[in-house]
């Protein structure tokens, strides 16, 4: 009988886990990885009013190179990358679109997937 309720409760706590995880839905890749780069992503035209934004940085490099989102014209955040990397960024938002600067500082070879979505009222 104990067995059966651990069963259960591990599919319960699965169950939980998946849907309180995030899907996003937008996908764009830096384009050459030893290049800087200006990325701008945009909230889907249905949206209306945005109050935040989850972005996923993942990827390899082979050297260093740094990402940064802009606010305004400073960097708002700011990560290094090297090796293996994957990390999320959730700030609060209220802008329909948002800048990502890809600075290679030192690259040789690799890859940088960037996942988001803009969070409406």
């Amino acid at each position: 009988m104990n067995k059966i309720k651990t069963i259960i409760s591990i599919c319960l706590f699965s169950i939980l886990l998946i849907s309180c995880t995030k899907t996003l839905n937008h996908k764009t890749k830096v384009t050459d990885i030893r290049e800087k780069e200006i990325i701008v992503l945009s909230k889907t035209p249905s949206q209306k009013s945005i109050n935040a934004i989850t972005i996923n940085i993942s990827g390899t490099i082979k050297g260093k190179s740094e990402i940064s989102l802009m606010l305004g014209n400073k960097k708002y955040l700011t990560n290094e990358l090297t090796n293996n990397f994957s990390f999320n960024w959730n700030p609060e938002w209220y802008a329909d679109t948002a800048k990502i600067i890809y600075n290679p500082i030192n690259v040789k070879n690799g890859n940088v997937t960037i996942r988001y979505e803009f969070e409406g009222i």
